[in-house]
């Protein structure tokens, strides 16, 4: 099975970093991007999900969202408010995991 592409949009090194790690970790191919302008670049690799904090550098990132919308209808996008990014591991992994629509809890054991 093809592994699924994340693309990390984040002006910030130590959170882009940060991000791809986790999600590498995770078995996701992770594509990175410092600014929007650069993550249209990647849409070319066709990301399962695109991951960036809403105040991005200029064009912006509600400008890439309506773009991966427009170009890319399959590609999810996870928008964070710089005031409520995940705090840990097991946060991010579960945006994106409800971004590709898998269930972010682990199932009840069976009886």
């Amino acid at each position: 099975m093809r592994k699924r592409t994340i693309l990390v949009v984040n002006d910030e090194l130590g959170v882009q970093d940060w991000w791809a790690q986790i999600l590498s970790e995770e078995g996701f191919r992770v594509l990175r991007a410092g600014n929007p302008g650069e993550a249209l670049k990647r849409l070319a690799y066709r990301p399962t999900v695109a991951i960036c904090k809403v105040r991005s550098p200029d064009p912006g990132s509600l400008w890439l969202a309506e773009t991966i919308r427009d170009r890319c209808r399959a590609t999810a996008v996870v928008l964070f408010d710089e005031d409520r990014e995940p705090q840990d591991r097991d946060e991010l992994l579960a945006s994106v995991r409800r971004a590709i629509g898998w269930n972010s809890q682990p199932a009840p054991a069976a009886h």
